[in-house]
C-alpha cells in the first residue's frame, strides 16, 4: 500500500508541476506579447508627433534645401544603377548627364558651405535626420544593385 501511495503522489507532484509551468508560460507569453504591442504603439505614436512638428514648423527655404540635396542623391543613384548596365555607346552619351550632374552638385555644396548650421530649429533638425536617413538608405540600396 505504501509502495501505490508513494507512486501516486509522484504522479500527482508530476501534474501539478507541469500544471504550473505551463500556466506561467502562458502568462509570460502574454505579457511579452503586451510589452511588444506597447513598444509598437509608443513607436507609431512617436513618429506621428515627428511627422506632425516636421510637417508644422519645418522652415519652407530649409525643407525646400534639403529636398534639393534629396533629388540630387536620387538622381545620382539612378544614373549608377544606370551606369552599371550601360553598353559603351551608351556610357558615352551618358557623359553629358554626368557633368550637368556634377554642375548642380558643385551649386548644392556652395549652398551648404553658405548656410548655418546653428540656425535650425529641432523641427529642422528633426527633418533634416529624416532626409539624410533616407539618403543613405537609397545609397546603401544602390550600392548592393551595383556591387
Amino acid at each position: 500500500m505504501t509502495k501505490h501511495f508513494k507512486i501516486a503522489l509522484c504522479i500527482l507532484l508530476g501534474l501539478s508541476m507541469a500544471g504550473c509551468s505551463s500556466s506561467s508560460d502562458d502568462s509570460k507569453e502574454e505579457e511579452e506579447t503586451q510589452s511588444e504591442e506597447v513598444v509598437e504603439e509608443e513607436t507609431q505614436e512617436e513618429t506621428t508627433v515627428v511627422e506632425e512638428v516636421v510637417e508644422s514648423v519645418v522652415d519652407p527655404d530649409f525643407k525646400a534645401f534639403m529636398d534639393e540635396y534629396e533629388a540630387i542623391m536620387n538622381e545620382y543613384c539612378d544614373f549608377m544603377v544606370k551606369y552599371q548596365s550601360a553598353d559603351s555607346t551608351t556610357m558615352i552619351t551618358m557623359l553629358a548627364d554626368y557633368t550637368r550632374m556634377l554642375d548642380e552638385y558643385n551649386e548644392y555644396a556652395q549652398k551648404l558651405d553658405a548656410y548655418d548650421p546653428n540656425t535650425m530649429s529641432d523641427a529642422d533638425l528633426a527633418y533634416y535626420l529624416e532626409v539624410t536617413a533616407r539618403v543613405e538608405q537609397r545609397l546603401l540600396e544602390t550600392s548592393s544593385a551595383i556591387g
